[in-house]
């Protein structure tokens, strides 16, 4: 908890670019702690050089210094490292197959008028399914943060047709894109592809086969 938890406090109240007022009372009961307990960690943090303090008759001020600063930036650093976005995610995985019903959907024309619009290809009426493999879990997950196209679903007249989100992926120099629908049943380790080519014909694909995906934002140049 020390010092991150109380410079994080601290910073947030905008500590970090001047001498803010601090109650302990009030940073204990937001933090859950004792007024004690932040009286002793606030002397600690100046002791130690991470806060500066003025003490006056009607409370204290406190500021952060550099080298409470360079404490944060370390700790930013470190989550970085976990939720940053790439400007391309790689996914690794293998080829399985699907439940054949990709074709149907994907072959309607509202659809593909969007995919030709939106993703620069008509799709071929199928879809390539991978299983995602274990160490690219996050990458798959990390995916859900970058941009996306949206895929707007439609009623025939007969039965509504549900929207979806795209994302531009390449596969192999292939410009491809997966497609999620709104509703889905399939886990975090599952994606579907579609492209302007069959891929496993294109790229003599069976299942099983190990394959590697870029993903970005934006078209993939």
């Amino acid at each position: 908890m020390y010092p991150i938890y109380y410079l994080k406090y601290l910073a947030l109240k905008d500590a970090h670019n001047k001498y803010i007022p601090v109650s302990t009372k009030e940073m204990a009961n937001d933090l859950g702690i004792s007024s004690q307990t932040v009286s002793r960690n606030l002397k600690k943090l100046a002791d130690d050089g991470f806060i500066q303090r003025e003490i006056h008759s009607a409370g204290q001020k406190v500021h952060i210094k550099e080298e409470g600063l360079e404490i944060l930036s370390l700790e930013l650093i470190d989550y970085k490292k976990i939720f940053e976005i790439e400007d391309k995610l790689e996914i690794h995985g293998k080829t399985v197959s699907g439940f054949g019903e990709g074709g149907y959907y994907i072959n309607k024309p509202e659809y593909q008028n969007q995919f030709e619009e939106k993703l620069g290809f008509k799709a071929y009426p199928g879809t390539l399914n991978i299983k995602v493999d274990k160490k690219y879990i996050m990458n798959r997950k990390k995916m859900k943060q970058i941009n996306s196209v949206k895929i707007d679903g439609f009623h025939d007249g007969n039965r509504t047709f549900g929207s979806a989100k795209c994302y531009f992926a390449q596969i192999e120099n292939i410009d491809c894109a997966i497609i999620v629908p709104e509703r889905t049943h399939h886990e975090e380790d599952f994606l579907e592809i579609i492209a302007p080519v069959r891929l496993r014909d294109e790229l003599n694909l069976k299942d099983g086969t190990e394959i590697t995906i870029f993903v970005s934002g934006k078209k993939i140049e």
